[in-house]
């Protein structure tokens, strides 16, 4: 008899537990979607359109007790959405008819996340952004200011070519 009650009393928590994970990651999921959704259903409506269905999904899930499942479906959508977020600005930039230079993979961690440290133009890792999250320190710019300048000699060889 007790051991029978301590299994249900271990069942029920693991339930109340796999909840309570994908209530979180239901949650993060529209969190990250939040700031971009607006503009991603001008310019990106497509690309939007599962990550949204998505979260719809899992929260169905949630209602029927699929915990795991609506888990599975929303825990890799923040990283999703700064992808998006990353498409969103470079196609505004193509229709406004502005050049966009990508400069993410070159001040981001070997997994494509923030990171405040990463080689500087000598190969050394050091501070490349500011304590802000949005600014760079000095080393930071002249590590953009690279990637910039490769677009332009590569734009202006090829306009000398033509």
């Amino acid at each position: 008899m007790r051991l029978t009650a301590l299994l249900a009393l271990a069942l029920v928590g693991a339930c109340v537990g796999g909840r309570s994970r994908a209530q979180t990651a239901i949650a993060a999921a529209e969190e990250a979607l939040a700031p971009i959704a607006p503009e991603a259903r001008r310019v990106v409506p497509d690309q939007l359109k599962p990550l949204s269905d998505a979260v719809a999904v899992a929260k169905d899930k949630m209602a029927r007790r699929e915990y795991d499942s609506a888990l599975a479906l929303v825990q890799d959508i923040p990283a999703r959405t700064d992808s998006l977020a990353q498409i969103i600005v470079r196609e505004k930039a193509v229709i406004n008819g502005a050049k966009f230079v990508d400069t993410w993979n070159g001040v981001t961690d070997e997994a494509g996340r923030y990171s405040a440290y990463g080689p500087d133009m000598t190969g050394q890792v050091k501070r490349l952004r500011a304590d802000d999250g949005v600014h760079f320190t000095m080393r930071g710019y002249l590590k953009l200011a690279h990637f910039v300048e490769k677009e332009l000699r590569r734009d202006l060889n090829l306009a000398k070519i033509e």
